[in-house]
């Protein structure tokens, strides 16, 4: 079914989907889905998951995929829905099928993710090369405890980051800052807050420095010995040659 819809070829497409929709109890032709509306077009759709429940098969995965497809033309509009089929594959061929018969809809939707990932996969990058990653996955790791917000003014783009998994292999990921401020901002607006408070708290600091200080003076001023008093010694040598 996939090379017929790259060939554009429509009697090979009605021959393909004959063979893909034979578990259908009542074959519809690729002439007649397209000619129905959108309700009758979710209709057989709903049928089609019921039927491939009974028995996991390729053949059936790609027929459901397939009527997805022509329930809204152009669009991943039923993908999540595919993912809680029976066989996981439907969606695969879901995102195939829908690529192949609208390519600029599909690549471009989504945020542009698909235009990103055929781009990814046409880059050619040697083993030399310097990294097009912002970060590796185990520098990543190491960050966990301070944040990504400490190098998030080296990124290439603000809320997104790009990690290398594998040598060769990265993907971008979107991030949240803890708040909406950079931290420099931060760190200002919480000094100038703080700043009436700091005349008042150095004056208790210098006063408890100065306490202390006067005290071990004091406590030193007591053990030195009185110079204007004799010693007990030489007193008692005094007394001995009288």
């Amino acid at each position: 079914m996939a090379a017929t819809l790259l060939s554009d070829d429509e009697v090979s497409q009605e021959n393909a989907w004959g063979q893909l929709a034979a578990f259908i109890e009542t074959p519809v032709t690729l002439k007649a889905i397209r000619a129905a509306n959108r309700e009758e077009r979710a209709s057989l759709l709903q049928h089609a998951l019921r039927k491939s429940t009974l028995l996991v098969d390729e053949s059936r995965a790609a027929a459901c995929a397939f009527i997805a497809t022509q329930v809204a033309p152009g669009s991943l509009e039923h993908l999540e829905l595919l993912r809680n089929a029976a066989d996981p594959s439907v969606s695969a061929w879901y995102s195939l099928y829908a690529a192949l018969q609208s390519p600029k809809e599909i690549l471009s939707g989504q945020g542009g993710f698909g235009v990103r990932l055929l781009r990814d996969m046409a880059r050619a990058e040697g083993h030399i090369d310097r990294p097009s990653a912002d970060l590796a996955y185990r520098e990543l790791k190491a960050l966990e405890r301070i944040g990504i917000d400490a190098v998030s003014r080296r990124l290439g783009h603000v809320g997104e980051i790009e990690v290398e998994l594998l040598p060769f292999v990265t993907s971008s990921f979107t991030y949240q800052a803890k708040a909406g401020r950079p931290r420099v901002e931060q760190h200002q607006l919480s000094f100038e807050a703080d700043q009436p408070t700091l005349p008042a708290a150095a004056e208790i600091s210098t006063k408890a420095r100065i306490s202390q200080l006067l005290s071990n003076l004091s406590a030193l001023v007591q053990e030195l010995p009185d110079p204007n008093s004799e010693p007990s010694t030489l007193r008692r040598g005094r007394r001995r040659q009288q």
